[in-house]
């Protein structure tokens, strides 16, 4: 996914530094910076932060620069700026050749992007290069931001098992499991009836039937208590959920993902705001 193809659904935030001077006067850097901020906003996928704005910003929180490279001050800037990527660059000259060199750092990951640069031989030039790398840099991959439908266009489209079909199916579950329980007491209730019934009636040998009576009573007959108690259990249990069920919501809830809030960022915001 191209960068123009996500910044046509949501324009990604970015800032523009100040290009470096590494051989050529200050001015001339100056320049060929503001020729490539001009690019940048008149290629149309960037939420460009304005320069004025910018440098307000940064001595709004007294930055300083120094004991940092380019792309580490870029990415540093950009979190103060709440930028989402951020270029910096510079224009260097080389013999006879003037250089202009541009990264473009993600401002979350601390991560440059991609790197771009144009060599021509006159400065008057480079209002055509800055074009192309500002081209370039547009196009460069990166991840898709993530848009949720609201709540109403999810409901009864969204894909998968949800909350209330699981609770639902979780209740007749746990009603099928204490029906088997229910039906294993009821053989362990038979099987001691069964040996009861047997020793009353009958003839002879009383001692032993009821010797065989009274080890059925105490294992089978424990049990079927055991399981006939459990199965109560689970049917109130299975009542629970299918009440649950029955006035749960049909939507599925969405989440919210907050930015995160730091004191730069609430300065910044106060700034931006008044």
């Amino acid at each position: 996914m191209s960068v123009s193809a996500v910044f046509s659904a949501q324009r990604t935030r970015v800032g523009i530094l100040p290009f470096q001077a590494k051989g050529v006067s200050a001015s001339d850097a100056d320049v060929v910076s503001e020729l490539f901020r001009n690019a940048v906003v008149d290629n149309g996928q960037f939420d460009v932060l304005d320069r004025n704005n910018m440098g307000a910003i940064l001595k709004e929180q007294e930055f300083q620069k120094s004991g940092c490279t380019e792309s580490e001050c870029a990415v540093k800037i950009g979190r103060v700026l709440n930028m989402q990527y951020m270029f910096y660059g510079s224009l260097m000259k080389l013999g006879d050749s003037y250089i202009v060199s541009v990264g473009l750092a993600d401002v979350e990951t601390s991560k440059i992007v991609k790197t771009a640069q144009e060599r021509f031989s006159k400065i008057d030039q480079a209002i055509d290069n800055v074009k192309t790398i500002a081209e370039t840099l547009a196009r460069t991959d990166t991840p898709k931001p993530v848009i949720r439908p609201p709540a109403a266009e999810q409901k009864g489209d969204a894909k998968g098992i949800n909350a209330k079909t699981i609770v639902f199916f979780s209740s007749i579950g746990v009603a099928a499991a204490g029906g088997a329980m229910n039906i294993f007491g009821f053989l362990d209730y038979s099987a001691v009836n069964a040996a009861e019934q047997l020793y009353r009636n009958a003839t002879s040998n009383y001692d032993t039937l009821y010797s065989q009576y009274e080890t059925v009573f105490n294992e089978r007959g424990t049990r079927a208590t055991i399981l006939n108690i459990s199965a109560w259990s689970c049917y109130a249990i299975a009542a629970g959920l299918f009440t649950w069920w029955l006035f749960m919501p049909d939507t599925i809830p969405t989440v919210s993902v907050m930015p995160n809030i730091t004191t730069d960022s609430i300065a910044i915001a106060m700034f931006m705001r008044f």
